[in-house]
């Protein structure tokens, strides 16, 4: 094997070493709830802040193939910010829920300074919980 195929080898394996690692992805994401007694959320961080628009607490470095971070906001007030590790969310996708609405956005701590006010609140508004 000459010199030059043995580079272009080299940098084939290289290439395909690279595209393996970089498979999965990680985001950093704030990640909290402001649920105190659990009522809605009892998986995520308990911080009194975390229902502030502009949060800026405690965040979490995510793992998954495209993660987005996001923001849940729930019919009783509550909010929880948190990500999600699978494709096919987009920048600003919406889902609604009976009990919440959830926001979604790619970027490093991007759910913060917002109130998924992209989303429509008053029209999947449903009963909140009691």
């Amino acid at each position: 094997m000459d010199k030059q195929t043995h580079l272009g080898l080299i940098c084939v394996i290289a290439l395909t070493a690279g595209l393996h690692i970089t498979s999965a992805e990680n985001l950093t994401c704030y990640e909290c709830t402001d649920d105190p007694e659990g009522e809605v959320d009892t998986n995520h961080t308990y911080d009194p802040d975390c229902g502030s628009y502009a949060y800026h607490g405690h965040t979490v470095i995510t793992a998954g193939w495209k993660p987005t971070c996001m923001i849940t906001i729930y019919y009783n007030g509550y909010v929880t910010r948190d990500w999600y590790g699978r494709s096919g969310l987009d920048e600003d996708d919406c889902r609604y829920e009976a009990a919440f609405k959830q926001c979604y956005c790619q970027g490093k701590n991007c759910n913060t300074d917002s109130y998924c006010e992209q989303c429509s609140y008053e029209a999947q508004h449903q009963v909140p919980l009691k």
